[in-house]
């Protein structure tokens, strides 16, 4: 705005006064109203006045020279300001005075740091200034954020003369400064109302004070409005066209206001400041990222990861950029610090969206907490990263950030972040804070629409609400309970991909991997690209054992959608799969009835490793087993035995067999082989078959007498769901010294209760066996039976993630019935730690008190036990 054109004439000759004009015509400006348009001053500033010099006597033609040299440029306005310090030494006219201190601070203003320039006159009264002086003392203070001596000036402007129009522009502008914009629009009308006839530099002039206006009450449209109008009278007004470009970024136009500041700043350099043009540029890159994102979201392969690449390029660029540096170190860090953090979140974004969450919790860790007050999709894009990382205890807080007010209620665009907070709940094991944070969203929505065309149909919010808690229920195990809402939501809306896949996830928890296929093969023609469908395709392969349609889900996963998280997941998960397996277990038993293996022995430990390698040719394992076993009978005597066996492992569909030939140290059938087979023939029936030619369940008695036994069974489940399952099986043996062993078993397992923290099961096992031979050399009954009820409690202790540990507990009660004897009681405590580290390593240990009867005398046995599974990297 230049209304620095118009003001009061010095009493010297105007050829004589200092450049004021041009300074109030910059410095008076409503572009300085903007108080992040401000830039630093030049480094090399000086920040204190100079000390007088000494030169010749005060004359009028000699202050006429000062000001015409200085504004020639070949004297700088240090120099001055020094030669006026020294005149007014001297004792000289008022009128002289007053011209010279006038001159000073137009000098003082070119010369040094708005603030120090102000300091350096601070006693010096008002009045004593010509008006070009006041003028110049409103830039300086607007510039050093000095509102008082801001006002001070303006009102003594508007003493000399209550009507000077320029006075009256500086009067709405101060007003607006210290925030009182009602006084400020109130006095801006009665300018407007004061004009009879306005001129072309009246209009501009209140149409940009308006759209100042609009600009300090946040108002970007009816500002925008101003300056429009204001650019159809002065196409080239300077002020008008930086601030159209602002005005545009903050209404959705980032990227045209950044061309159009470029444009205007390569015609006019200086228009922005540094700090202006870093503002711009990065929203404009994020507008860039923003677009890109939603375009790739129809991307597939390579071409995803080409939209992102020139966009974190452009953000690391500005992030070392020497502007951001420089100013990051100045008086306007915070601010720039802001700009910093936009464009850290931004290449965030970008980052998470590449699939490298790594690199972003490297950099948010690496950063200061007090710059870590972020914006909220930046907090839910780190929290999202943490959870990707397995590290839900640093995601919540992130996301209970992000959420805010907002989670107190449903708001669809932050579903995303209403679904991860519910799993890094259960994920922590903060089981009630999840269900509670639930309950409240439910609480907070209508389960119809309320108003619009659509009222009284069912609200997809609240449906979709109910679709998480069904999914956070089976996340937690209670997977009956979940079973049953989704089915219903699918039912519901057939052609809902959540609800359809939430289903086909409960019919896979419940032990259905079959009727789970069948769903998600049926809903794959609705949605063929859909990830989500396509990682569950994948899972429930391999469940069924198909290891070659689930490689080709996978790989099409890795080619379409490299960066997906759902993506790397699914190939984490197959990895373990398919990675080779180490199976380590141990016991020690003291007292006569440790173990199978160890009838009536005093002391034994047995010790098993099973090696298998990596699944080879979708079907194909090899695998080394080693057990050791050694035992102290009551007679004093030891008896030990090793056994290694090579083997192959064929896996494919509903077929897994198993073959190896083995050697071991003693016995008759020392060098053999073993075979098995395994037939799922259907969700509900799995059927078993296994040979081994040197049977490892028999009595360490027969190993001492120096006999074996061959060894077949057969076996059969009926599985109805992941609670209930019936079982049969069959053994056969025939030892080396004649003896036929033939035993039956019929079990029913039933979970009766499966709560977040802790799940109830029994067991109940119905035992018949016969031998053939009367009298052997070790416990021999000719018919035998036993009734058995295992009651086993599961309770979690501590959960995080992927890792957990859970106390167990299992209580035996029976009896048992041998020819020749009375049934009597049987029973058996176990108490133990079962520790999951990740998803592909599990860790079991315990104790074991048992007590049996054999020939009658009830036998205690007392044991230790533990137990490793994992994969190999």
């Amino acid at each position: 705005m230049n209304t620095g054109d118009t003001g009061s004439t010095p009493t010297s000759a105007a050829a004589a006064e200092p450049d004021a004009t041009e300074v109030r015509t910059v410095e008076i400006s409503a572009s300085e109203a903007v108080p992040d348009g401000l830039g630093p001053v030049s480094s090399d500033a000086p920040t204190a006045p100079p000390t007088p010099a000494q030169s010749a006597p005060y004359s009028e033609a000699s202050h006429d020279e000062l000001v015409r040299r200085v504004r020639l440029g070949t004297l700088e306005p240090i120099a001055a300001i020094e030669q006026v310090d020294v005149w007014l030494a001297e004792p000289l006219p008022g009128a002289v005075i007053s011209r010279l201190v006038s001159d000073r601070l137009v000098w003082l203003a070119q010369a040094f740091a708005p603030e120090a320039a102000l300091e350096s006159q601070s006693t010096l009264s008002l009045e004593l200034l010509h008006d070009y002086a006041l003028y110049v003392q409103i830039g300086l203070a607007r510039q050093a954020r000095r509102i008082d001596k801001q006002g001070d000036a303006v009102q003594e402007l508007l003493r000399r003369d209550r009507d000077d129009w320029q006075a009256r522009v500086q009067e709405v502008i101060w007003l607006n400064d210290q925030g009182d914009t009602d006084r400020a629009e109130a006095a801006l009308d009665r300018l407007s109302s004061d004009l009879i006839d306005p001129g072309a530099q009246e209009q501009a002039a209140l149409l940009e004070l308006e759209g100042l206006l609009a600009e300090a009450r946040q108002q970007p449209t009816p500002a925008l409005r101003a300056y429009s109008a204001l650019l159809q009278l002065q196409p080239q007004h300077r002020y008008g066209q930086r601030t159209t470009s602002l005005m545009i970024a903050t209404t959705g136009g980032a990227s045209v206001a950044w061309q159009q500041a470029q444009a205007l700043e390569a015609s006019q350099p200086g228009s922005y400041s540094l700090l202006e043009l870093a503002r711009l540029r990065q929203q404009a890159t994020g507008q860039e990222l923003g677009w890109n994102l939603s375009t790739r979201s129809e991307q597939r392969g390579p071409q995803r990861q080409a939209l992102i690449d020139p966009v974190v390029a452009d953000l690391e660029e500005q992030l070392s950029s020497p502007a951001l540096q420089e100013g990051l170190r100045g008086p306007q860090a915070p601010a720039w610090y802001e700009v910093q953090k936009a464009l850290v979140f931004d290449w965030y974004i970008a980052m998470e969206e590449s699939g490298q969450c790594r690199r972003v919790l490297r950099h948010y860790e690496s950063w200061s907490p007090a710059l870590r007050d972020v914006t909220l999709s930046a907090r839910r894009v780190v929290g999202d990263c943490y959870s990707q990382s397995r590290q839900p205890l640093k995601a919540i807080p992130l996301y209970e950030a992000a959420l805010g007010p907002a989670g107190q209620w449903m708001d669809r665009g932050l579903l995303s972040v209403h679904y991860s907070l519910t799993y890094a709940y259960v994920d922590v094991g903060a089981f009630e804070q999840s269900q509670a944070f639930l309950d409240t969203l439910l609480a907070s929505t209508s389960p119809t629409i309320r108003q619009g065309p659509a009222a009284g149909q069912a609200n997809p919010d609240y449906s979709e609400l109910l679709n998480l808690q069904a999914m956070s229920w089976l996340y937690m195990g209670q997977v009956a309970r979940a079973d049953d809402r989704v089915t219903q939501l699918a039912d519901l809306a057939p052609r809902s991909a959540s609800f359809q896949l939430g289903a086909a996830e409960t019919s896979r928890a419940r032990q259905r991997p079959e009727a789970s296929m069948e769903r998600l093969q049926a809903f794959r023609t609705d949605q063929p690209d859909n990830l989500a469908l396509i990682g569950a395709l994948a899972d429930t392969h391999r469940e069924l054992h198909q290891w070659g349609p689930a490689r080709l889900q996978l790989d099409r996963m890795i080619r379409d959608w490299p960066d997906e998280y759902g993506t790397q997941a699914a190939a984490r998960r197959d990895r373990v799969a398919r990675a080779a397996q180490l199976e380590v277990e141990g016991e020690t038993g003291f007292g006569g009835n440790s173990g199978s293996n160890s009838v009536t022995a005093d002391r034994d430990y047995r010790l098993r490793a099973r090696l298998s390698s990596a699944l080879a040719r979708d079907a194909w394992r090899v695998f080394a087993e080693q057990s050791y076993t050694r035992s102290s009978l009551d007679d004093g005597s030891s008896q030990q035995l090793a056994r290694t066996g090579i083997g192959l492992v064929w896996d494919v569909d509903r077929w897994r067999g198993e073959a190896q030939v083995h050697q071991a140290t003693r016995d008759p059938y020392r060098t053999g082989g073993a075979g098995r087979l395994d037939l799922r023939a259907s969700d509900q029936w799995d059927f078993t078959a296994r040979v081994d030619s040197n049977s490892t369940d028999i009595p360490w008695r027969a190993r001492e007498a120096n006999i074996g036994a061959r060894e077949a069974a057969l076996g059969a489940s009926y599985t109805v769901h992941e609670s209930r399952r019936f079982i049969a099986s069959g053994q056969f043996q025939r030892f080396s010294d004649s003896n036929r062993r033939t035993s039956w078993l019929l079990g029913w397992e039933e979970g009766w209760i499966q709560r977040p923290r802790w799940q109830f099961a029994t067991r109940l096992d119905l035992g018949f066996g016969h031998n053939s031979a009367d009298d052997a050399a070790y416990f021999n009954p000719s018919h035998d039976s036993s009734l058995n009820l295992a009651n086993s409690l599961r309770i979690l202790q501590w959960r995080d993630a992927d890792r957990q540990m859970n106390h167990l507990v299992q209580i035996d009660v029976g009896g048992y019935r041998q020819s020749g004897y009375d049934s009597k009681p049987a029973g058996a405590l176990s108490y133990g730690h079962e520790w999951n580290l990740g998803q592909s390593r599990t860790f079991s240990y315990g104790a074991l008190v048992s007590t049996h009867p054999y020939d009658g005398r009830s036998e205690r046995n007392f044991s230790l036990f533990f137990k490793l599974s994992m994969a190999l990297p």
